[in-house]
């Protein structure tokens, strides 16, 4: 995970008197503001897919003087907070299932063909990092005039060293975070068997490519849904 999402839930762990080790692999590159302010180009709807994306495309906006037009949808409730602080009063409508797949059953984001309002004829553009979420993508391509707008990308981080034989379960944010950790400690992870708690079906199956066994998939990538995944392990 990147440290602005890790330490959310190292606090919210520590609350509950786990012991936590805190080690973000990954940080957040903005793509050069040049290339990204030319095609910031807000839509009928528009959706942030990380609290990444949206300081920084709010941040272009205010900068830009880019009137924030259209309907705003964010993925989860820190990215719908990112927005607000940078624009405060601005309606963000979120899902009650903090994931791609609760965003993509708001009636908004529903095509008509599926019983929601999405019409073929609406704009719709989402604001995410390179290799992002391509379930939203993949899905909203087929039903609406859509574009997708990459404003950052992930980066490996430096980080302690870290004894593996001390850890009862990881939590991994992302593909990269998980592709990091891989990386350096495979043999080590492999030895211990611990329990790997992945915020996706695609870090689940790349874990499973990998040759983990202990998967735990949270039910979204918000710090509620992974707290509560962590708490059914009972690892204090």
């Amino acid at each position: 995970m990147t440290k602005s999402s890790s330490d959310g839930i190292a606090a919210r762990l520590r609350k509950r008197n786990f012991d936590v080790l805190n080690r973000p692999v990954t940080g957040i590159e903005e793509l050069p503001r040049s290339q990204i302010s030319s095609q910031i180009s807000l839509a009928d709807k528009n959706v942030f897919l990380s609290q990444h994306a949206a300081r920084i495309v709010l941040s272009i906006c205010k900068e830009d003087g880019i009137p924030l037009t259209g309907r705003f949808f964010a993925i989860g409730k820190a990215t719908a907070a990112a927005i607000e602080i940078k624009a405060p009063g601005l309606l963000v409508e979120v899902p009650k299932i903090q994931n791609s797949t609760g965003l993509l059953n708001l009636p908004e984001l529903l095509p008509k063909s599926l019983g929601g309002e999405l019409k073929q004829d609406e704009t719709v553009t989402t604001f995410c990092g390179v290799d992002g979420k391509d379930l939203v993508a993949r899905a909203l391509e087929q039903n609406c005039i859509f574009r997708e707008t990459y404003v950052y990308r992930r980066k490996i981080a430096k980080y302690e060293e870290v004894n593996i034989s001390e850890i009862d379960a990881i939590i991994c944010g992302s593909l990269h975070a998980l592709k990091a950790i891989h990386d350096k400690h495979e043999a080590q992870l492999k030895a211990k068997d611990l329990s790997l708690v992945v915020v996706s079906s695609r870090i689940a199956a790349l874990a499973c490519a990998l040759g983990y066994r202990r998967i735990i998939c949270s039910s979204g990538s918000n710090t509620e849904s992974i707290v509560a995944c962590v708490t059914v392990l009972d690892l204090k």
